[in-house]
């Protein structure tokens, strides 16, 4: 179970569209998936992009010296990851050790592929999110979020 739940991830890790885009949106991945929503590779990769997404709009708001509007992405990053340490853990059988390293590697690849599409969103439009299906992810993310806590 662990090796599929592991091939399942990075299989959907690596689904990006034909554009530059290195990750298909949220939404897409969404409605192409949705028979599977009780799946526990799913509900991690969800809560893992969403972490990774909250990350990433922490650092800019960081950057713009909106200090606790940071904090907030922050925190609700990493009670998104602790979701997905639980659903390792609760759904698929590994240990807590293991649960939080898959947890930290997906959120970090997810993470660094959205600073890559910020970055060429940015040097198209001016703007790192705003018109980018990072805006669109952020948007189902906060709806996960207020669905979870």
């Amino acid at each position: 179970m662990k090796k599929l739940l592991a091939i399942v991830v990075l299989g959907l890790l690596f689904c990006g569209s034909a554009n530059s885009e290195s990750l298909k949106p949220l939404s897409e991945y969404i409605e192409e998936n949705q028979d599977n929503s009780d799946d526990p590779a799913f509900m991690f990769y969800i809560t893992t992009r969403c972490a990774a997404n909250y990350r990433y709009g922490a650092i800019l708001l960081l950057k713009q010296e909106l200090k606790t509007q940071s904090k907030n992405f922050h925190d609700i990053s990493v009670k998104l990851k602790v979701a997905a340490i639980k659903v390792l853990i609760n759904k698929s059988g590994h240990t807590n050790d293991e649960a939080v390293k898959a947890v930290l590697e997906n959120t970090k690849d997810i993470y660094d592929r959205y600073i890559k599409d910020g970055k060429e969103h940015y040097s198209k439009t001016g703007s790192y999110i705003n018109g980018s299906y990072i805006e669109d992810d952020l948007s189902i993310c906060k709806k996960l979020n207020k669905t979870i806590f």
